[in-house]
């Protein structure tokens, strides 16, 4: 499973000076996100709670992942990438510079058609179990990243504050140590009628 250590509290780092967004993948080519067009209207809900955790995300890790686009009579919409749109959005009026966003192209005939390959985008095919989980996290840092991230049907384990692991541990450590009573130490025993001592036969 995925590393433990001490919790602490999450600040987001601002840089000093201009605030640019980083930019941390490539496309096929970079648009505006004024340039973008949503079609996807109100299928998916972005609560509140979600939306901090994609804001902290993009402004902590950088933009890691080109939106999805399938252009239409000059019309750029948007496959994937709704709600990192309207994320960049508000970080532009809280006075974040967006510098343009890198795009893959989807091909699509129709509307209809591109709204069906939106619905394979957002489709979650396979589920993530807690064994598959704690294999591919054994080397990472959970706390680093389990609040910026919503996997689909899961739940991401707590993890107790390191503090409190180093107690169990230490009183599991000493719970494991024998006592006198059933340790393999010798063990002198002396018959009451002669007096002659002897090694008990059970230690």
């Amino acid at each position: 499973m995925a590393k433990k250590k001490a919790a602490k509290k999450k600040t987001v780092r601002k840089p000093k000076g201009e605030k640019v967004i980083q930019i941390k993948c490539e496309g096929s080519a970079k648009l505006p996100i004024e340039a973008m067009t949503i079609i996807q209207g109100n299928l998916k809900d972005l609560t509140e709670s979600a939306y901090e955790k994609l804001r902290s995300r993009i402004l902590e890790k950088g933009f890691s992942f080109p939106i999805f686009i399938w252009r239409c009579k000059k019309k750029n919409n948007i496959i994937d990438g709704t709600h990192r749109k309207l994320v960049l959005e508000k970080l532009k009026e809280e006075g974040w510079k967006i510098p343009p966003i890198p795009v893959a192209y989807i091909s699509a005939k129709s509307l209809k058609e591109a709204k069906e390959k939106l619905l394979e985008v957002s489709s979650s095919y396979a589920k993530v179990t807690m064994e598959g989980f704690d294999e591919f996290t054994a080397d990472l840092e959970l706390e680093d990243f389990k609040d910026n991230i919503d996997l689909p049907n899961f739940r991401i384990p707590d993890l107790p504050p390191l503090k409190e692991s180093i107690e169990e541990d230490e009183e599991s450590e000493e719970g494991d140590e024998e006592s006198p009573s059933t340790s393999k130490a010798k063990v002198i025993q002396t018959c009451p009628n002669c007096g002659h001592e002897f090694q008990s036969p059970n230690s």
